[in-house]
């Protein structure tokens, strides 16, 4: 399909590009200047809260007790942990949750499937991630706010895969217990023919249930836009895919395709291992249609950052 003139669209993606990757590199590299003494939970609270220490330390519990210069945390296990305030560098709401005396933190890649597609759910303001998919096609992600996550990533290799540049926005439009909503694309530019355009795919996606046990479903529909925008015959793509969580630190994935009218399926599942900030997923990814199944290996690392 032919692209049109469209310079300025390119030269905005691009840019935008840039802006993303020099944040990602802020939050993961800048060294955190000194600042004043972290404001607390009180004694007493109920909430589960990630309390980080200047050693590099992160002790999950409540605080139970309380004087002006230490803390006293409950841990998950039950242990108490005496703590100088002026040693507690951060203090975040804990997404996980506690069972049999453990505490089991949240997937770090619970906004993505095993491939390519997004969940319902969206990254939290100042949370971000660095992903590889097949090693060679980078992905950095951002949440600029609680609904809004904007992502880009270019080919390691522009030889073999192309000199592309991909931008994916996503906005959360929906959000409650169980349910989490969003719309979004997946916009591709050639760096090398930016007067081509831009061509992508459109989305709208849900996914119901909680981080240890989801279904998503969605849609999405191709496009290139240029002084000749079309959409792809106006059939969408179909997703449904999902995951469940059978250990403490490893669910399994499933991710597939298929457009109605059409023969073909685009199937895939895997493996997903992970601890607090890094995820790796292992899986297979097969194309089955007229009679026959071509399957190709998939894989895929996600390293969580930021979020205190």
């Amino acid at each position: 399909m032919k692209w049109t003139h469209d310079l300025s669209a390119f030269r905005r993606g691009a840019r935008l590009l840039l802006i993303l990757s020099a944040v990602a590199a802020g939050v993961v590299a800048t060294p955190t200047p000194a600042r004043a003494q972290v404001v607390l939970p009180e004694a007493g609270d109920s909430t589960l809260w990630e309390f980080s220490l200047a050693d590099g330390a992160v002790v999950v519990g409540r605080v139970v007790a309380a004087t002006a210069d230490r803390i006293t945390i409950e841990t998950a296990a039950g242990a108490r942990v005496d703590v100088a305030r002026a040693q507690v560098r951060g203090v975040r709401r804990a997404h996980g949750q506690i069972r049999d005396g453990a505490y089991w933190f949240e997937d770090p890649n619970h906004t993505r499937l095993l491939l390519i597609s997004p969940t319902g759910r969206s990254l939290r303001q100042g949370e971000g991630y660095v992903s590889a998919f097949w090693i060679f096609l980078p992905f950095v992600a951002y949440g600029v706010t609680d609904n809004f996550t904007i992502a880009g990533g270019t080919p390691i290799l522009p030889y073999i895969f192309g000199r592309v540049v991909y931008l994916a926005p996503k906005l959360r439009v929906l959000s409650q217990p169980g349910l989490d909503v969003s719309v979004g694309a997946l916009s591709f530019f050639l760096t090398e023919e930016a007067d081509e355009g831009t061509a992508g795919i459109a989305y709208g996606v849900g996914t119901f249930g909680n981080t240890n046990r989801s279904l998503t479903v969605g849609a999405g529909w191709a496009y290139a836009f240029g002084g000749g925008s079309s959409w792809a015959d106006n059939r969408p793509a179909v997703l449904f895919g999902g995951d469940t969580r059978i250990a403490r630190s490893v669910k399994l994935v499933t991710e597939n395709f298929f457009i109605p009218g059409e023969s073909g399926t685009l199937m895939s599942g895997g493996i997903r291992f992970f601890g607090e900030r890094l995820a790796v997923d292992f899986g297979i990814l097969g194309l089955v249609g007229d009679g026959r199944f071509d399957w190709f290996p998939a894989g895929n690392f996600v390293y969580n950052f930021g979020g205190r």
